[in-house]
């Protein structure tokens, strides 16, 4: 599974002690989040645990910069394991840095774990937020099969991609896939914005680049919200 991934190998943090800092975080009671700080103070410095579990107290006040911050110190102490280098993306992204170090986390954890889906998405979200469609299509082309629930999600990304590299006849086959695949009000919502984008990139004709551009900022702004 995902989780099993993430298994702490720590000699100096005990596993059991991290593992109840990262339960208390989950519960909502002022006393469970007081003593999961407490906890959490006690902890070592310097310690690649120590600084995961800073990391994921930082994701639940919803400091996504101390987050980031956080993992990439787990990760220079020798974080090993695929969800930490996941989750290091993810805060990166939800912190407004879109950069290379993201790409490499992304791609370490699929090194970590060559099966996970969702990882892989991850990642050609991230190529696509960075305009880096040739990237982005390569990786999309290489899914071989896809869970019903993530195939919305995949066909979305596919069509933005194809729009964008300006084969628009490809881009609305993409999502008509993306709109059969959609499983819920979210995937309705999104397969609704790509009909737009795509028939405002077909109306805009020679203006087309301009508008690309203007929408592409547009898509990276709200990913990023």
């Amino acid at each position: 599974s995902q989780r099993s991934t993430a298994a702490w190998k720590s000699t100096r943090v005990s596993n059991v002690e991290v593992d109840a800092v990262l339960a208390l975080l989950q519960l909502h009671s002022p006393r469970s989040q007081s003593d999961a700080e407490a906890r959490l103070a006690a902890l070592p410095a310097g310690e690649r645990h120590t600084e995961e579990a800073l990391a994921y107290a930082a994701w639940r006040r919803h400091d996504m910069a101390a987050a980031r911050q956080h993992f990439a110190q787990a990760i220079a102490l020798g974080a090993d394991n695929a969800k930490v280098f996941y989750d290091a993306a993810r805060a990166s992204l939800h912190s407004g840095n879109k950069d290379e170090a993201s790409i490499q986390y992304l791609k370490k954890a699929l090194e970590l774990y060559p099966t996970w889906t969702e990882a892989r998405l991850q990642l050609l979200d991230h190529y696509v937020l960075m305009a880096r469609y040739a990237e982005a299509l390569n990786l999309a082309t290489s899914f071989k099969s896809i869970s019903p629930s993530l195939a919305s999600r995949l066909f979305r990304a596919i069509s933005y991609t194809e729009a964008m590299l300006k084969s628009l006849p490809r881009a609305r086959q993409s999502q008509q896939r993306a709109r059969q695949f959609a499983r819920n009000d979210f995937d309705q919502l999104e397969c609704d914005k790509l009909d737009n984008f795509i028939a405002q990139m077909d109306a805009a004709g020679s203006d087309a680049d301009t508008l690309r551009t203007f929408l592409a900022q547009q898509m990276r702004d709200a990913q990023l919200r």
